[in-house]
């Protein structure tokens, strides 16, 4: 059976997926399963805070490839291959400047690449989640079909379940992919909705 994706021009597809990334982003959690302390707004060696693209393409090098939609004109995706994980990042262009909105990243990389500014790495358990984030998070099933590929810019959605950590203070978002062993396949790093000055 044909993925319905796959017939699909590209454009519309990376549409549907930008449309899902911010309808995710704009979740919240309960105030219950909001993490205290300070949020991570690191991963891969990006901060969404003060990162810009110039200094991700300085430590990465040019993109494998870079995708527009049609519907946003201001985002633009960018896609690393590298040796050991897959690196994506969604980047918004407006008339303030260039801001860095998410991070995601798979693979089996334990070095920078696959690693949060806190340090967690692809591969670790969710009760090392929880050991440095702590255990206010919510943790869900993904219901992804294993015999169809991940959309590009679609965030943790080819797992068995998801582990997201939202922070109280500004509501940056960390959502783990993990395998049926609890191990983590997979890291998104997202801007709170907003950022910075909230939603006024």
């Amino acid at each position: 059976m044909r993925s319905v994706a796959r017939d699909l021009p590209a454009a519309v597809v990376i549409t549907s997926f930008v449309i899902f990334q911010a309808a995710a982003n704009a979740d919240h959690l309960p105030a219950d399963l909001l993490a205290t302390g300070k949020p991570e707004t690191t991963l891969a060696g990006i901060n969404l805070v003060s990162t810009k693209l110039a200094d991700v393409l300085r430590m990465y090098g040019p993109p494998a490839r870079q995708t527009t939609v049609p519907n946003n004109p201001s985002w633009t995706g960018y896609i690393w291959n590298l040796p050991n994980a897959k690196l994506e990042l969604g980047v918004d262009r407006d008339g303030s400047g260039t801001q860095i909105t998410d991070i995601y990243v798979e693979g089996s990389d334990k070095g920078k690449v696959g690693s949060t500014g806190r340090g967690i790495h692809l591969g670790e358990h969710i009760e090392d989640l929880k050991r440095i984030y702590g255990d206010r998070l919510m943790v869900q099933a993904v219901h992804a079909d294993p015999s169809k590929p991940r959309m590009e810019f679609s965030g943790v959605t080819a797992a068995q379940r998801r582990a997201v950590f939202q922070w109280k203070s500004e509501e940056f978002t960390l959502t783990a992919g993990l395998d049926s062993d609890d191990r983590i396949i997979a890291l998104w790093l997202i801007l709170p909705e907003c950022y910075p000055g909230g939603c006024e």
